[in-house]
């Protein structure tokens, strides 16, 4: 039993005999696991890696299925609080679709025979229902429902040709949405809309898509951030709401960040109007933290003290400089740092990650200490 109040358990991994899988438990209001979703996520693991197709719990790439798994230390908090979905490169292509709708058909029916799949968890349905594909650089939702894709009993031609015929539908709809952004970018460049005129034309013409969604409290809260541009890898983001759990959604901000760019993004809120959000810079290698107040109509960039290290050559730097998410515990704000994608110093994120806190709201930063990850 953890000090939070979290119990983890492990079960061996059916699949892996000389292996185990974690998971926690919380009792909070109602009991809480991610059990569902880290035995999905094993078997998961095993499936793709036997496929050439490259595979992520991040659109970043910067997740990779085994990076996702429990392993009944810190790392839970990331994986508990932001149900992860598998975001699988595709490319626009007749034999490639065809290649990934039979891919997608076999990952269905080995989920279905498996019976691990619970709906009533949102954890699983994520890695089975609700798929990213994309080329590796522009990734787009991929709605396996309804569950007859999954539960149904149908034979493998025929869920293999519906899943196929999805796949062809997702593409265009995403071209169709690319369109309409370039047409209004030469309208503007024409003549500016005001923000009513822009927020009409955009619901007007949203299909659905985004790049990263989050759900306040019960979910009947939701955003969104979707993409408005890109150019050279990077993307300009404005943020969606809905208030009727996504039965509805508007534009929230279609300039949440000032005009800053970057090449992903992460974002949570701990009320309707208090959040934060990151976005990537340098493929991944470093980020900037945000924070918000008034639902994401604006978002300052936070101050984060710097911690630096000295290398045996004299070479000094700050290692840490990706932020996660930030949360609140007994009343203080905290969030731990890692490297990104280029960060190897004494070890990695895989061995301890900076710990930073806050008293004033997440505008300013403090480093607390390095987290080393249990054996460290």
């Amino acid at each position: 039993m953890q000090a939070d109040g979290r119990a983890v358990f492990r079960v061996p991994d059916k699949l892996a005999p000389n292996e185990s899988i974690y998971f926690h438990v919380q009792n909070e209001y109602q009991i809480k696991s991610n059990h569902d979703f880290q035995v999905l996520l094993s078997e998961a693991c095993h499936f793709w890696n036997n496929r050439d197709r490259y595979v992520s719990l991040s659109d970043s790439g910067n997740v990779k299925l085994e990076d996702g798994r429990d392993t009944g230390e810190e790392g839970w908090k990331q994986h508990w609080e932001e149900p992860n979905k598998l975001y699988i490169t595709c490319y626009d292509t007749e034999a490639d679709m065809a290649a990934c709708a039979a891919d997608l058909t076999d990952w269905l029916i080995f989920v279905k025979d498996t019976g691990q799949l619970s709906y009533e968890d949102t954890y699983p349905y994520n890695l089975v229902s609700n798929i990213m594909i994309g080329n590796g650089g522009d990734y787009f939702s991929l709605d396996l429902a309804p569950l007859s894709d999954v539960t149904g009993d149908e034979s493998w031609t025929v869920r293999y040709e519906r899943i196929k015929e999805k796949i062809g539908d997702a593409f265009d709809a995403h071209e169709k949405t690319a369109e309409y952004y370039e047409q209004l970018q030469e309208e503007q460049e024409e003549k500016p809309l005001s923000d009513e005129e822009y927020n009409q034309w955009f619901m007007e013409n949203y299909h659905g898509e985004y790049e990263k969604e989050c759900l306040v409290g019960d979910g009947s809260v939701q955003y969104r951030f979707v993409v408005l541009d890109a150019a050279l890898g990077s993307r300009y983001y404005g943020l969606l709401k809905s208030s009727d759990s996504g039965g509805t959604w508007e534009v929230q901000s279609r300039e949440p960040f000032g005009g800053d760019w970057g090449m992903g993004i992460d974002f949570t809120f701990l009320d309707e109007n208090f959040g934060f959000a990151t976005l990537m810079h340098n493929g991944g290698d470093s980020a900037d933290l945000y924070v918000t107040e008034d639902g994401g109509k604006s978002y300052q960039r936070a101050v984060m003290q710097e911690y630096t290290v000295t290398l045996e050559d004299g070479y000094t730097y700050a290692p840490y400089d990706y932020p996660r998410m930030p949360y609140e515990e007994n009343g203080t704000l905290y969030v731990l740092c890692g490297q990104g994608a280029d960060g190897d110093y004494d070890g990695g994120d895989a061995a301890g990650l900076a710990l930073y806190q806050s008293s004033d709201r997440g505008r300013t930063w403090t480093f607390v200490e390095i987290q080393r990850q249990s054996g460290e």
